[in-house]
């Protein structure tokens, strides 16, 4: 597997009937991937934000399986939670990465409608 480390994602596109999601990486810029998921992409919306671990598979991207999911009312807030020392330090490991972003969808429920 090549590229597997976690990141936070914009949701730019859902192909629904091809069962894809095009996402802009807000971690690394410029870096678009395109994601094969059968449910997440019947139920993903655009302009929601993302974080998780895509998976390089057979030329194309799939889920790790966990997917956190924010609104994006919420991303300039998450950005300024992302600048904080404590948090700065953590973008360097994917485990505590994982932790941050974790705790943040805690403090930010997305209202599903």
């Amino acid at each position: 597997m090549v590229n597997t480390r976690t990141s936070f994602f914009e949701i730019e596109d859902v192909i629904e009937d091809k069962n894809i999601i095009i996402l802009n990486d807000l971690l690394n810029k410029g870096r678009k991937i395109e994601l094969t998921d059968f449910g997440f992409s019947h139920t993903a919306k655009i302009d929601y934000l993302t974080f998780f671990r895509p998976v390089s598979m057979c030329g194309g991207y799939i889920t790790s399986g966990i997917i956190l999911l924010y609104e994006k009312r919420t991303y300039d807030y998450i950005l300024r939670q992302l600048q904080n020392r404590n948090n700065a330090k953590a973008m360097n490991d994917d485990l505590k990465k994982y932790s941050v972003f974790f705790k943040l969808g805690c403090r930010l429920p997305v209202e599903h409608k």
